[in-house]
């Protein structure tokens, strides 16, 4: 009985998966790693008398608890894992944001050139005293 609301559940998790991933809502790279944890759970699922007797083997004389143990280091690692992608983004935002200061200023700079004549200005922007 539990094997099968088991493998229900994960199941409708897969479909949700590809799903989000048909309606571009969630992008392959990630959508990866979503179905791999669902298949992981399927094979669970079918796998729960083994996992009592693995359990056992190691001393764990419940078995949910040593699932949600697993289920939470690896819960952990995939937030460590999207902490260190948008830390990468920021800095990439952070970037891209000082050359699109620095370009900015560079249009402003040609634009009031153009308008006061090819020699008033230096590189620097600044106007040269004649």
């Amino acid at each position: 009985m539990i094997q099968g609301i088991t493998i229900g559940i994960t199941v409708l998790f897969l479909f949700q998966i590809l799903y989000y991933t048909s309606k571009n809502k969630l992008k392959d790279r990630h959508a990866f790693t979503w179905i791999l944890i669902a298949i992981t759970g399927i094979i669970t699922g079918i796998g729960i008398p083994l996992l009592n007797r693995f359990a056992l083997w190691i001393g764990v004389s419940y078995m949910p608890s040593l699932i949600f143990l697993i289920v939470i280091v690896v819960m952990l690692s995939m937030l460590v894992h999207q902490t260190i992608q948008l830390s990468k983004q920021q800095d990439m935002i952070k970037t891209l944001a000082q050359e699109h200061a620095y370009l900015e200023n560079e249009v402003m700079l040609l634009k009031q050139k153009s308008e006061n004549g090819p020699d008033t200005f230096t590189h620097t922007g600044r106007q040269e005293k004649p």
